[in-house]
């Protein structure tokens, strides 16, 4: 493996493209830690039939026309 010294190893991703090695490294000593984010329409929230109803009756309108 020639090192073609391109810093893709040292830039701290997680994955990177090795040039030398011709392939993608997954850099495991870094723990990839992903949160999860909420969407703001959940069954609870206020409107939220409203706005499935309405989602609905696009998706149902929008069917008609093809």
């Amino acid at each position: 493996m020639d090192c073609y010294d391109c810093g893709n190893c040292r830039s701290d991703e997680p994955v990177y493209f090795c040039s030398g090695r011709n392939e993608f490294i997954i850099n495991e000593t870094k723990p990839q830690i992903r949160e999860r984010t909420k969407s703001n329409w959940k069954k609870g929230e206020p409107n939220y039939e409203l706005r499935r109803r309405r989602i609905k009756q696009e998706s149902d309108s929008l069917r008609g026309i093809s």
